[in-house]
């Protein structure tokens, strides 16, 4: 695999041979390039804002990259979605949900996560995602059925965000599917009855 300088940064390009063997490799389906693509495994049900090589290189914290991150989008067509462990930050926001229900706070639908297991978080598919789209990260789709979905579903966030999930399983390439920068974003687009945990 060849290697190109990119505004002074070494980055992993592949040659036409790479890329070859990689659809040898696996095949790809017109479904992975675009939700409008026919696709086996059915119409997109999820979505998120997945970082890019370029933004993980501009978070410090990241020098070196830790194995408990979620590999770069670029990396995706490859490796597919695996779950990983939720970060410190990640859980003490969902304890202060829970800490403000036990102290009677009105809260309204949000219902605190159980982050103790693996996962990864997702919106439903043109579900607001309140992010830094274009900051570096791009729009990831899943092609799942949100009712065979192992993991846990709400139709409000905290702040007003919308509807969001914390899915407790690997989400192979196959499934996976880029979306246009352009995708419109609804904060009304919910989980509806499936909200819940399975």
């Amino acid at each position: 695999m060849g290697y190109s300088e990119y505004r002074g940064v070494g980055v992993r390009r592949m040659t036409p041979m790479d890329e070859a063997w990689m659809i040898l490799k696996r095949q790809t389906t017109l479904g992975e390039f675009h939700p409008d693509m026919p696709s086996p495994y059915g119409p997109v049900t999820m979505m998120r804002l997945h970082p890019t090589k370029d933004w993980y290189k501009q978070q410090k914290r990241f020098d070196p990259l830790p194995k408990n991150i979620h590999p770069p989008y670029e990396s995706l067509i490859q490796t597919g979605l695996p779950t990983i462990d939720s970060d410190k930050e990640t859980q003490d926001w969902e304890d202060d949900i829970r800490f403000a229900q036990e102290s009677g706070a009105k809260m309204g639908r949000v219902i605190p996560f159980d982050l103790s297991k693996p996962g990864t978080w997702v919106a439903p598919y043109k579900g607001n995602i309140t992010s830094d789209l274009g900051q570096n990260r791009k729009l990831i789709g899943m092609r799942i059925p949100v009712a065979e979905t192992k993991g846990q579903f709400r139709n409000q966030g905290l702040i007003g965000e919308g509807a969001e999930a914390y899915i407790q399983q690997n989400i192979p390439p196959e499934l996976l599917v880029s979306l246009p920068p352009t995708t419109e974003m609804n904060t009304e687009n919910t989980w509806g009855d499936l909200a819940g945990t399975r």
